[in-house]
């Protein structure tokens, strides 16, 4: 797993057919970096109520969903938010260090419309974006949000094919908000 983790910004996403074929029932995603190529997957999910179930990654990290009215976990649609703050936050911080730009504080918020007709998809999703730091410049910010969302976040590429995806930022001066 340390792949992933030092290589996370020079990663691709890569499916290729040959890889595809082999697969057991389980979703992988194949991330290719420059130092060679590692397979991600869900690859054990189990009941833990009527609908809810504990996931245990392939980078060995658990996860509760929960559906059909039960609480015991996010359900698979925040996931899909969360999935998408999270490869945004960490591409446009990347983008944003790169540029010399001091950001302290960096908060994502994700709002999403689902449709009215099963099965019930993203049509819009909103991510606003709030920086706090001494310099940071609006014209460096929206060119990072630009990079990431056109060239590095492989969930924005995804989404972005049943939904309209919007971004707006904020930037404050010196003190997070809370």
């Amino acid at each position: 797993m340390k792949l992933l983790t030092a290589n996370v910004r020079q990663m691709e996403e890569k499916r290729t057919a040959e890889n595809n074929s082999q697969l057991d029932n389980s979703r992988e995603v194949i991330l290719t970096s420059f130092s060679g190529t590692l397979k991600l997957s869900a690859n054990q999910a189990q009941s833990i109520g009527e609908s809810s179930f504990s996931i245990r990654t392939g980078s060995e990290y658990d996860l509760i969903l929960s559906g059909g009215g039960e609480t015991q976990g996010a359900s698979p649609m925040e996931q899909l938010l969360v999935a998408l703050a999270g490869c945004a936050g960490v591409g446009i911080r990347d983008i944003l260090r790169k540029m010399r730009q001091e950001v302290t504080d960096y908060q994502i918020h994700v709002h999403g419309v689902l449709s009215e007709e099963a099965p019930r998809v993203f049509t819009k999703i909103d991510v606003e974006h709030i920086f706090t730091g001494e310099n940071p410049s609006s014209a460096n910010v929206q060119r990072a949000i630009d990079l990431d969302t056109t060239q590095r976040c492989g969930v924005h590429a995804t989404l972005e094919k049943i939904a309209t995806i919007t971004h707006r930022f904020q930037i404050n001066a010196g003190v997070p908000v809370d």
